[in-house]
């Protein structure tokens, strides 16, 4: 299925949240996810249906001065 992520098109297997983050590396990463402008909180992401060309917007916080 090809869905965006961070605006760039992405080819995945998954079919939730959950399994489309482990599949793209971020594993045991802090992030805060949203899908189609909606926030998609930790608790939600194994339950979340993502469907065909849904848009995923993924941040991580980072150090910085």
């Amino acid at each position: 299925m090809n869905i965006l992520v961070n605006g760039l098109e992405v080819s995945v297997s998954g079919s939730n949240l959950g399994q489309i983050l482990e599949e793209l590396g971020y594993v045991n990463t802090v992030l805060v996810t949203a899908v189609n402008g909606n926030f998609v909180s930790v608790q939600e992401r194994d339950e979340f249906e993502i469907k065909s060309a849904d848009k995923i917007e993924i941040l991580a916080p980072m150090q910085g001065g």
